[in-house]
Parts: structure tokens; C-alpha cells; sequence
């Protein structure tokens, strides 16, 4: 299995976590069994990664859907961006140009040919505002942490 289709695969289970609400083991197992050799552990990072940065990523694709409300959003449209918005903030041995065009050739596969249109746009300014949007990333995991640790003092 090519990197492509297992992109494709995340893509997939994405679409499935969006429907559904929640991650699907079963599904997760199917698919990973098919895959071999490194792709494997692509799968993982990028499955799992977007489920960790699942509310983070959707507050991004909104923040540059102009004039979209992400519960507006084509969920095969969000489920496109998820992958691509993961790999191009997270997934620095993925270069964002890759990122972006497999982005568009899935949307050309799956939605249609405004959505591709709409999701380059939409990559295009997580790509211009890629090291902003670490940064806050990485400071509101630094609030949660703290947080945390304040809530286990005060529950010791």
C-alpha cells in the first residue's frame, strides 16, 4: 500500500470519527491490518494525532473557512482538512506543498470541484500561518498541564 492510499485510509476513518462523533476501534483494526511496512507507522501517527488535536484542528479550519461555521462545513470537506491541517502543523517529514496537493487530489476523488478549490484556500492560510499556530498550540498544552497539576495538588 502506497503512502497515498493509506492518506486516503486516515481520510477514511476521519470521515467515519466526524459521522460518528467518536473512533471506531474495529475500523481502526480492519484498516490497520492491511497496511504494511512503514506506512504503518504513518497510519498511527496521523490516526491518532488528529484524535489528539481533534478540537484544536477544527477551531483552525474554521478560523480560515471565511464566512463558514464548521457544523456548515461538507463533513468529507472536514474530514480532507483534519488530515492535511495535522500533517502540515504536525508533520514536519511530510512537506506542506505534499500536504496541500493530496489534500485537493482527495477532495477531487470524494467531494467535488469547488470543494477542492475551498480546501486549498483554506490550507494555503494554515500554511502562511503555520509557526503562529504552533505556538498556540503548544501554549494552550502548557495551560492544560498546569491545570492539571493544580487539580492533582488540590486533590492530594
Amino acid at each position: 500500500m502506497s503512502r497515498i492510499q493509506t492518506r486516503e485510509n486516515v481520510f477514511k476513518l476521519i470521515y467515519e470519527r466526524v459521522i460518528r462523533d467518536e473512533k471506531n476501534p474495529h475500523s481502526f483494526e480492519v484498516v490497520f491490518n492491511a497496511i504494511s511496512g512503514n506506512d504503518k507507522e504513518y497510519f498511527i501517527a496521523a490516526y491518532n494525532g488528529i484524535d489528539e488535536t481533534y478540537e484544536f484542528l477544527k477551531k483552525v479550519i474554521e478560523r480560515f473557512s471565511i464566512d463558514f461555521k464548521i457544523s456548515r462545513l461538507n463533513k468529507v470537506d472536514l474530514s480532507i482538512l483534519l488530515v492535511a491541517a495535522y500533517e502540515i502543523l504536525f508533520m514536519d517529514e511530510i512537506g506542506v506543498s505534499i500536504s496541500a496537493n493530496e489534500a485537493v487530489e482527495l477532495a477531487k476523488k470524494f467531494s467535488n470541484e469547488d470543494s477542492s478549490k475551498f480546501i486549498n484556500g483554506v490550507l494555503a492560510s494554515v500554511i502562511e500561518n503555520k509557526e503562529l499556530l504552533i505556538v498556540e498550540f503548544n501554549t494552550k498544552e502548557e495551560i492544560k498541564e498546569e491545570e492539571n497539576e493544580e487539580d492533582e495538588c488540590e486533590n492530594n
